[in-house]
């Protein structure tokens, strides 16, 4: 619950967060040590993304506001 007074809920704003990540960017330390421990090597991550706008603000000044937003979130190991 976000809870804005009418003196401060008359802008405009918005929010944006993206994140990326690919098998070029993940590493790890698996090695024959750990293999003979019985442990499998990891999954790779072939392709993750994040990605989550915001916006609001008045309609009616003082009165009605709106707030929306929406999230793509997108994997592939």
């Amino acid at each position: 619950m976000n809870i804005i007074p009418k003196s401060g809920g008359n802008n405009f704003n918005g929010n944006l967060y993206a994140t990326f990540a690919n098998r070029g960017m993940q590493s790890d330390n698996f090695d024959s040590e750990l293999e003979s421990k019985g442990l499998k090597a990891p999954n790779p991550i072939n392709y993750l993304s994040d990605f989550s706008p915001t916006i609001g603000g008045p309609i009616k000044r003082d009165r009605l506001w709106f707030f929306g937003g929406f999230r793509d979130w997108r994997r592939s190991t």
